[in-house]
């Protein structure tokens, strides 16, 4: 399945894996591009079925190991978030 996704303010934590044009198609928050970006993937099959295939790859991937890589985000995540004090 080929995935649109509209820009918005919140994210999945697994969003920053993503790449717009590599795991599926932008569209702006105003939708105000989306029959250009439908056009597109009509005009382009091939690429557009690239896509759809690369985003697939990483849903299994992330699927199958996605603990893995959530505890890593939420790491990072209280690494930021947590000042270090010297000790």
């Amino acid at each position: 399945m080929l995935i649109f996704r509209v820009a918005h303010e919140y994210e999945l934590l697994y969003h920053e894996f993503l790449q717009a044009w590599v795991h599926y198609i932008p569209v702006a928050a105003d939708l105000s591009d989306l029959k250009s970006r439908v056009d597109w993937a009509l005009l382009h099959q091939n690429e557009a079925a690239q896509i759809v295939a690369r985003g697939q790859a990483f849903m299994l991937d992330f699927l199958a190991n996605g603990d893995d890589i959530l505890k890593k985000i939420l790491r990072d995540n209280l690494q930021v978030a947590l000042p270090v004090t010297p000790a």
